[in-house]
Formats: structure tokens, C-alpha cells, sequence
């Protein structure tokens, strides 16, 4: 089956992040973030053995509380009715 050189196909969304909104740009960067710390984590993992795995849960346990208190935390999501 010839395709037709003729035939105008719809142009794909354009996806750059220096001009996108707020959110998807700093979305993407924490996507970045987190997949760099997964990525040291694993390196630290294939140097120290368990070591590194505890010490990670220990600076988790803190910085997953205040996640947790951050996301509960009444403020201007809340509607007024």
C-alpha cells in the first residue's frame, strides 16, 4: 500500500516545557528530582549494601510526615460555602 506524498496529516501537540503552565513544568521537575534520588539511592545501595537502604527509610520517615501534614493541612482548597 503507497502512501499518499500529497496527504496532510494533523501536527502533534508541541510539548516544550519553557512555555507550558506552571504545573506541568513543575511536575516535570519533580519527576527529574525523584528520579535522580532513585537513581543515587540504587549507586548508594550497589556501594554500602543495607546501609544505605536504612539510612534512606531514617531521612524518609521525617520528610513523609511533613508530606503528610502539608497535603492534610486545611487552607484555600477548601471551598467556602
Amino acid at each position: 500500500m503507497a502512501m499518499n506524498p500529497a496527504a496532510t496529516f494533523p501536527q502533534a501537540a508541541s510539548h516544550d516545557l519553557t512555555h507550558g503552565d506552571d504545573t506541568s513544568k513543575s511536575g516535570a521537575i519533580a519527576l527529574a528530582v525523584l528520579a535522580s534520588l532513585v537513581v543515587a539511592a540504587g549507586l548508594a545501595f550497589m556501594v554500602w549494601g543495607p546501609v544505605a537502604l536504612t539510612i534512606t527509610g531514617l531521612i524518609l520517615v521525617p520528610l513523609m510526615f511533613i508530606f503528610f501534614v502539608t497535603i492534610s493541612w486545611p487552607g484555600k482548597s477548601r471551598r467556602e460555602d
